[in-house]
């Protein structure tokens, strides 16, 4: 998914600055799959899961957090890769695993390797498109996050889900 120019904000919401800040104690590489994790923007261990697992990429990643009707935690997949600018995702594909796993919604989230953390045209396009598929099937979409090694932009927060 390409990158625009950077561009200042209409307002600071859906960039979250510090994003990435952990408690000294907690694990940014796992989350305790044995805890019901609540996915939640403001729970660092699942910002420091996050950028541990796309932050750093060289080429932009897709990792989808599904969970249940009660927005606990049931598993993470990479679903897409791509290059340095795109990502691509087999939409039917993820649709028919979220069914098959017995979710009810999921955490889109995907990196820039730029740095630049604002979502491109595509990716806003695809993210309502798939939020329009996922409805039609019974689940929702918790949110799109495009992740650096040190920022996010929540496209829910950005109006933009």
């Amino acid at each position: 998914m390409a990158a625009l120019p950077a561009r200042k904000p209409a307002r600071q919401l859906p960039i979250m600055e510090d994003f990435f800040d952990l408690h000294p104690r907690q694990s940014a590489n796992t989350l305790d799959r044995t805890d019901n994790v609540i996915v939640s923007l403001a729970d660092k261990r699942m910002h420091g899961f996050l950028q541990s697992r796309l932050g750093a990429n060289a080429v932009e990643s897709m990792l989808i957090v599904f969970c249940n009707e009660s927005g606990d935690y049931l598993i993470d997949e990479q679903v897409g890769w791509g290059d340095i600018s795109t990502v691509e995702l087999d939409l039917p594909c993820l649709l028919r695993r979220a069914l098959i796993i017995g979710a009810s919604s999921f955490l889109m989230v995907h990196n820039h390797p730029s740095g630049n953390c604002w979502p491109s045209d595509n990716d806003i396009y695809a993210t309502r498109r798939v939020a329009k598929a996922a409805d039609l099937v019974g689940l929702h979409v918790i949110d799109h996050l495009v992740v650096t090694h040190c920022q996010c932009y929540s496209m829910r927060a950005g109006a933009i889900v």
